[in-house]
């Protein structure tokens, strides 16, 4: 508290009264050693509790500027109250200053190069009722030795034309944003942490233009899923170094449009003398199903000579060919372009029975067989065929098959050669190990059929 007096201080007794800071006598509060006291004496200590070194985030530090007092009579005009408030103007030759200071040791203090230097010894208020504009044109440093908040019940907006660093050494960082969103938007993104990285949320949705060799795991990795998992991409390929197993509590199924190949190098197998491929059910068959598409055709430049065999004659080695057919027309013989597609399709198990009697498996057949005089030869006509099958068991522990079959043949067109129409014939059919051995020209003989018709549809 300060002292009311009518008289002068006694410490200032026979001394001028003119200020000792503006006469150049550091030591202006009482008559102890002035280089040993007096506020200039007071700066000077008290810069050292704390105000040296100042770290900042870059990793270098500051200190507090020391006062630039020199003054010299009668350049310094001081105005010092009883309290101890002084308020300086100093006009010294290079060293002009300007310093406010209160008792408690605020002050404000402005250098000869301009250089202002605050410092509150205790809390700082700064209200503001308008706009605040700052312009700083070289760097800025803040250090906060304690905890720092900053409220904004607006809208913020930061633009960082070089690098922006942000480092939390102990504790963490926390974001939040409970309605809206955040977008971090950049030409690359690194996440690295040491310990653990987690990430929560509804839906989680990653939309990658190229991820090529981005995505590893040094160890292990485990992944769960508590509803359906699925995969979908162009290609898909799985290498491991070592084994690789897939187990589910349900069913298992793979699909694939296109063919499905398995190879099994087996060398440790073959050394053991165990399995190279093995599968094995505890309970039920193991069955296969196949459904075979078949795409085949050709480009065919013939020449056709067409001969009707009566026999053999033993005695010159030669058949003996008849010039009269007893039932269609003669054969004719003749250059001939033929181009031919047929496409095949068949779903049933691979099973060597099927070749010989087939239990289950249907399937198609459709082909179409052209010749045009005016490429090469003398024929013109087109035969469209198909063909249709169904094997069913309708109960599996009987040996008990139902067959059914469709067969169409058509022919269109002008000089048409006998031998190619449709025919009903009185000659059975001949078959070698299921199969039809002359292919697109079956004979078709009705049971009890004694005769021969030839159309150009069946």
């Amino acid at each position: 508290n300060t002292d009311i007096s009518v008289t002068r201080n006694l410490n200032y007794l026979k001394e001028p009264t003119t200020n000792r800071l503006a006469r150049g006598t550091r030591g202006n509060t009482d008559a102890s050693d002035p280089r040993v006291s007096g506020i200039v004496y007071e700066k000077l200590e008290n810069r050292k509790a704390g105000q040296l070194e100042i770290p900042t985030a870059s990793g270098r530090s500051w200190d507090e500027p020391k006062t630039s007092w020199a003054a010299r009579y009668p350049y310094n005009h001081v105005h010092q109250t009883e309290s101890g408030h002084v308020i300086e103007m100093d006009d010294t030759p290079n060293w002009e200053r300007m310093h406010w200071y209160h008792r408690t040791g605020t002050f404000t203090e402005i250098h000869p190069t301009g250089i202002k230097v605050e410092k509150v010894v205790n809390n700082y208020y700064d209200i503001i009722l308008g706009a605040r504009y700052q312009h700083i044109e070289s760097n800025d440093f803040l250090t906060v030795d304690g905890s720092s908040e900053t409220l904004i019940k607006g809208t913020k907006q930061e633009v960082v034309q070089g690098d922006n660093a942000l480092e939390v050494n102990d504790g963490r960082y926390y974001v939040k944003n409970a309605t809206g969103e955040i977008e971090l938007n950049a030409s690359d993104i690194n996440l690295v942490a040491s310990q653990s990285l987690t990430l929560t949320a509804n839906n989680v949705n990653i939309v990658k233009k190229s991820a090529e060799n981005t995505e590893k795991t040094v160890g292990n990795e485990t992944k769960q899923v508590g509803g359906n998992y699925k995969v979908r991409s162009g290609s898909y390929s799985i290498n491991t170094q070592g084994g690789a197993g897939i187990q589910t509590g349900g069913g298992f199924a793979v699909n694939a449009t296109d063919s499905i190949n398995e190879s099994v190098f087996g060398l440790l197998p073959a050394a053991q003398m165990g399995y190279g491929a093995k599968r094995s059910a505890t309970l039920g068959k193991i069955g296969f199903e196949c459904t075979d598409n078949l795409i085949s055709g050709g480009i065919e430049f013939i020449d056709r000579e067409a001969k009707l065999v009566n026999g053999f004659n033993y005695d010159i080695q030669s058949f003996i060919y008849d010039t009269v057919s007893t039932f269609i027309p003669y054969p004719m013989s003749g250059n001939q372009f033929k181009i031919r597609l047929f496409h095949e399709w068949v779903a049933r198990r691979p099973h060597a029975i099927n070749v010989l009697i087939p239990k289950q498996g249907y399937g198609m057949q459709i082909g179409i067989e052209h010749s045009n005089s005016a490429i090469y030869g003398i024929f013109d006509y087109t035969r469209i065929s198909s063909d249709v099958f169904i094997n069913y068991m309708p109960i599996k522990k009987l040996p008990v098959v139902i067959f059914a079959r469709l067969k169409t043949l058509s022919v269109y067109g002008e000089n048409i050669p006998a031998q190619d129409l449709p025919a009903i014939t009185n000659n059975s059919p001949i078959y070698l190990m299921g199969q039809n051995i002359f292919g697109i020209n079956e004979s078709i003989h009705l049971r009890g059929w004694n005769n021969w018709r030839l159309g150009n549809k069946l």
